[in-house]
């Protein structure tokens, strides 16, 4: 199991990545079409945590290049009751999953299920805060309000949708296999530490999204933040079925 959490002065963790129990759903399903020829991406959200039109097209657009699909879609769902002061466990994070899921993978459809939550995660310390986690290769968890807390400079010295852009593309990489994470790599290009502690799971480039800080508070760190897969990203992804 990965676990991420990278202090806002001094990066001290590792991935975001958690294998969580058995899943159907593989890297490959994504990026093939031998199984599945469509990709829902389900997306609920808290009421006061719905994500932008420009963020959900953001999103199909960077995926879309990647894949054999003849379809993505990114379909907003349930507006879910949410709790500011809510800290979300991992076990509340896939029980809360599984009560609102509506799109399973079969069919020739393999699905993806999103959470935009209020709250922050149980993995944040007083140094750094969690922006977001996947879990296995079907869910993934945005903390759409510490996104929104790491935004302390003012714009446009600080963009909280350029943020949400890097998180959920990033933990839309760790979905798809990178790195190392069920896709090989073509060329070894997985960092051994973040900050000043072993990690696993991320790019050494600090130019992909696929960097480790880019889903910790330690966002605020980098100039820009990344929100595109590099070369080496890309290429595993090809080598892996992808285009």
């Amino acid at each position: 199991m990965r676990v991420a959490a990278v202090a806002l002065l001094v990066a001290v963790a590792v991935a975001g990545c958690f294998e969580i129990g058995p899943s159907s759903v593989r890297p490959r399903d994504y990026l093939t079409s031998d199984s599945y020829q469509k990709w829902v991406i389900e997306v609920d959200y808290a009421a006061t945590e719905k994500p932008s039109t420009a963020l959900t097209r953001f999103l199909h657009d960077r995926l879309a290049p990647l894949v054999h699909k003849d379809s993505i879609e990114v379909r907003l769902g349930e507006s879910l009751e949410g709790n500011t002061d809510t800290s979300w466990s991992d076990g509340d994070v896939q029980s809360f999953a599984r009560e609102h899921r509506n799109v399973e993978t079969g069919m020739g459809t393999v699905a993806t299920h999103v959470l935009f939550l209020a709250g922050h995660s149980s993995h944040d310390t007083d140094d750094g805060r969690v922006l977001g986690i996947a879990y296995g290769h079907d869910l993934i968890v945005i903390f759409s309000q510490s996104i929104k807390n790491a935004c302390t400079l003012p714009a446009p010295l600080c963009s909280p949708e350029t943020y949400f852009q890097a998180v959920l593309v990033h933990e839309f990489g760790h979905v798809l296999g990178l790195v190392d994470n069920g896709v090989p790599m073509v060329r070894d290009h997985e960092a051994d530490t973040c900050g000043s502690k072993a990690d696993e799971g991320h790019s050494i480039n600090q130019n992909s999204v696929m960097y480790c800080q880019v889903e910790t508070s330690a966002i605020t760190l980098l100039s820009k933040p990344p929100t595109d897969f590099d070369a080496d990203d890309k290429a595993d992804l090809r080598a892996a079925g992808g285009q």
